[in-house]
């Protein structure tokens, strides 16, 4: 599954740590055969995962500004989802221009573009299969 996410996003290798956390947490919230069609979340916990805050891996979201903020100056920054911050209701961003991996809740999604890694601004829009 790690291998997948990172070729099929054109996502570099040097990401591949935060791309096994999150295949491992969609792994602990999807039904497996040995549970008999019940989730590890769900045999642990004894309720259903929610799913409804998972975004595609490597698309990009803009997150809100907090700081430096003037009239004029943008509220938010591109950045690239990495996933989910175990523990709160945030996700992993990673800023591209400063190599840095951020934890935001104020986040909107564009879930049909990536990042064109090679040249350091927004990709084109996903093509569908």
């Amino acid at each position: 599954m790690t291998r997948a996410l990172l070729k099929a996003m054109g996502i570099p290798d040097q990401f591949w740590g935060e791309d096994v956390r999150h295949s491992m947490y969609l792994l602990n919230i999807t039904s497996i055969k040995a549970l008999k069609d019940t989730t590890p979340y769900e045999s642990l916990k004894a309720s259903k995962p929610s799913i409804t805050h998972l975004k595609i891996f490597g698309c990009v979201g803009f997150v809100k500004k907090l700081q430096g903020l003037s009239k004029l100056t943008d509220r938010s920054e591109l950045m690239v989802y990495l996933g989910t911050e175990e523990g709160t209701k945030g996700y992993r961003m990673f800023n591209p221009r400063s190599q840095r991996i951020v934890i935001a809740r104020d986040v909107i999604f564009d879930e049909g573009r990536l990042w064109a890694w090679n040249t350091k601004t927004t990709g084109e829009p996903l093509s569908t299969p």
